[in-house]
Parts: structure tokens; C-alpha cells; sequence
């Protein structure tokens, strides 16, 4: 399977600029056969929106907002899938449309036309008598118009907790099917958070999103995310990459977190596809990095290079016993007595990780095949199909056994 991974750094509410700049970065990317393009989280807008009221004037109607043209002018100018995220806003969460709302006739100009117009139309006021939903979502559609999945966040994060509610269907697993294969493909989604354990203190070893994998039969897992980097602030501080002589090299503790997160898929029998787009640059606004090196982990041998994935603490959940945080006993918002609660560091700005990658995973070897530095703005195309240019093997297997 032949996939691209769209890694920028979006400036935060500037809907013009983002999508000017996504547009530029596919154009020099050579996107001929390429079977599905996945963007990050909020891909658009920006991530770190502080509330409800900041993040207002950007909220789009499901399927409906400039994300969506934007997603189906790129499926249908480049002949493939588009998955990727945005602040969605409904009336009625039972309802997603099947089709987008387009004219046959409608040119790719036309089209780009209207997802960049969209930001004038979002500011504008609405009806205090209704009823409104707000989630952290993400869309897939193919070049014919076809809302081929529609998936929105599980476990939120604590930015997005001020504005969005959790999934009511909770994660899910659809049949797609891409031009270049003959039956479809049982996919999976998830949006960054969802790859941790709920709330930070649901149990480890339930890898919810490997599980529900599992237990669906599902071989492609599709991610978009707006992961912090763990990396020093001083090495990811400068706009909109961190410096040149570290933007090429991928953040290694992160991707080792990403491959811990997926266990159960590298101990399956059964082969999984798995991609994974960030972004990268910073963010003004107040975040939460969470210390989660003291969860108890699985061992990973990493054979790579130049870097290698450290031995992970296979001890309590934290050094000291505690759990990181109870969302429940926090309003949503106040991250006051967060610092008290969590090893964590509280910062003035977002800074995130980068390093997108697509990777294959089964029989206790995950393969990557395309994988982006933590500050590098490009197109990652990989094909699975072709020798991977990272191995990574897990140790103990038969513990980590599902």
C-alpha cells in the first residue's frame, strides 16, 4: 500500500496561510499512485485553542467546512484518499453525511475557491436556542465525493477537554476501499490522546485502540495527531521547525511510546498497516506535557540508525505510586492543580514532535517504511510494499501476548 503523511507546521486560526502552505507542500510531492493522504489533527486551525470560546470562529459543520473542500478538492485532484483532522460542530451527532455536497461540475479551482472563502462565512453568530455539539474529529473521503469514514476523538486531551466532547461511538473500524486494490480495507482510526491510556489512568495493558483492532479484524490503523514532543524546549523553540541540525532527525522516545502503545498488534499473528501524521512547529497557549516514563512498558530492541530506543521502566505506574490525573475530578478547563497532581511540566507554548511515519507491525517485528524528522515541513511517501528502513523487535513476546 502506498501512503503519504502531510507534516507542517499550522500557524494557529490562520485558515488562508495553512491551507496555502499544505497546498504547496503536495504540489512538490510526487503523489502518482499513492493509495491514502493523511493529515494531522485540527490540520487547519491550529491545535491549541486554550476554550470553547477561542476556538468558536473555527468550528465546521460535519463534513461541511473548509477542511472537508479542502480534503475533497486534494482526493479528487490527486486520485486518492484524503483522512484528516478538524474541529467539528453539529446539531445532531447521529447524523453524518454519505456524500459531499458538490457539483459535478465543479472545477479543482472552484473548488480550492470554496475552502479558503469558508473563513470569512465561519464568524458568524449562532442560534442561543439551539442545542450544539462540538467534537475533535476527523474525516476521510475519496475522490468521488464519498464520506468514506467519519471518526471523532475518544480520549481527550486536556487542551481539547475545554471545547469538545468524547466520541459517543467510541472507536471504530470501517471497510474502505482504495482505487489500487481489488477488496476493501478494514481500517481503524484514532486521534492522538486515544493512543494513551484513557485519562492517563486507565490501565496500561489495555491498549485500547490495538485491542479494538484486534478485535475487529481491522489491518490499517489511521492516525492524525498533535503530539508534544518530549524532546528539550530549546532544541523544538524556533518557528516554525525546531533548528536545522536536529530538524532531520526523528524525536526516537516518542516513536518508542507510539510502538509501546501498539503491542498487541506487533505480538498479532496477523500483519497491520499503521500510519501516523503529526505535525511539527509550536503553538502559543498553555499545555501540559505529561511525564509518562514510569507507566509500566513492554521492552523493545531497536535496530536503527543512528539512534536507539532506550530500555523502558518496566515498573509501577508512577515512581511514587500515584496515578497521573483524574479528569473527573478536574473541571474541565482549570489545569490549576495539575502541576500538583502529575509529574509534568507546564509551558507557555505547544511544541510538537513531528516524526510521522508509516510502519507495518506483526509476529513480534514492527517495520518502518517512511518516517519524517521531528522538524522537518514535508510529504512522506512510503510504500509497505518496500524494504523497511527501520526494524524494531519486541522483546518478551509471549508477555505481551493478546
Amino acid at each position: 500500500m502506498r501512503i503519504a503523511t502531510l507534516q507542517f507546521g499550522p500557524r494557529l486560526g490562520d485558515l488562508k496561510y495553512n491551507i496555502d502552505r499544505a497546498d504547496a507542500l503536495l504540489a512538490s510531492t510526487n503523489l502518482e499512485n499513492v493509495d491514502l493522504l493523511v493529515g494531522p489533527e485540527l490540520a487547519l486551525t491550529g491545535y491549541n485553542f486554550p476554550s470553547l470560546q477561542a476556538i468558536s470562529d473555527y468550528l465546521e459543520p460535519t463534513c461541511g467546512g473548509p477542511t472537508a473542500w479542502w480534503a475533497f478538492g486534494i482526493a479528487r485532484k490527486y486520485g486518492l484518499v484524503v483522512s484528516i483532522g478538524y474541529p467539528e460542530i453539529t446539531t445532531d451527532p447521529y447524523v453524518v453525511p454519505k456524500t459531499f455536497p458538490f457539483k459535478e461540475s465543479s472545477t479543482l479551482d472552484e473548488i480550492a475557491t470554496i475552502a479558503k472563502g469558508y473563513v470569512l462565512r465561519l464568524k458568524t453568530s449562532r442560534d442561543p436556542n439551539i442545542t450544539y455539539w462540538t467534537f475533535n474529529s476527523s474525516l476521510t473521503i475519496g475522490p468521488t465525493g464519498e464520506i468514506l469514514a467519519h471518526y471523532r476523538k475518544t480520549h481527550l486531551y486536556y487542551s481539547d477537554a475545554t471545547w469538545a466532547s468524547p466520541s459517543i461511538d467510541g472507536f471504530q473500524t470501517v471497510p474502505i476501499r482504495f482505487s489500487a486494490h481489488p477488496s476493501s480495507i478494514a481500517t481503524s482510526f484514532a486521534i492522538c490522546m486515544d493512543l494513551n491510556p484513557k485519562a492517563f489512568t486507565g490501565e496500561w495493558t489495555a491498549y485500547e485502540v490495538a485491542s479494538q483492532m484486534l478485535s475487529s479484524k481491522a489491518s490499517l490503523l489511521v492516525v492524525s495527531t498533535a503530539w508534544l514532543t518530549k524532546d528539550a524546549i530549546e532544541n523544538t523553540s524556533t518557528w516554525p521547525c525546531c533548528p536545522a541540525e536536529t530538524a532531520e532527525s526523528p524525536e526516537v522516545d516518542t516513536i518508542a511510546f507510539w510502538l509501546e502503545r501498539l503491542a498487541p498488534l506487533v505480538s498479532s499473528s496477523n500483519n497491520s498497516i499503521v500510519v501516523i501524521a503529526n505535525r511539527v512547529g509550536n503553538e502559543k497557549g498553555n499545555v501540559i506535557s505529561c511525564d509518562l516514563d514510569n507507566l509500566v512498558r513492554p521492552v523493545f530492541q531497536a535496530e536503527m540508525n543512528p539512534a536507539t530506543v532506550s530500555k523502558a521502566n518496566r515498573g509501577k505506574r508512577t515512581s511514587n505510586g500515584q496515578t497521573p490525573l483524574d479528569l473527573q475530578s478536574t473541571k474541565t478547563g482549570d489545569v490549576s492543580g495539575v502541576a500538583n497532581t502529575i509529574p509534568s511540566i507546564i509551558s507557555s507554548a505547544a511544541h510538537y514532535a513531528g516524526s510521522s511515519l508509516v510502519l507495518t507491525a506483526g509476529n513480534g517485528v514492527v517495520s518502518i517504511h517512511g518516517l519524517l524528522g521531528k522538524g522537518v515541513e514535508s510529504v512522506l511517501v512510503a510504500d509497505t510494499n518496500d524494504e523497511a528502513v527501520m526494524t524494531f523487535r519486541l522483546r518478551d513476546m509471549e508477555e505481551w501476548q493478546t
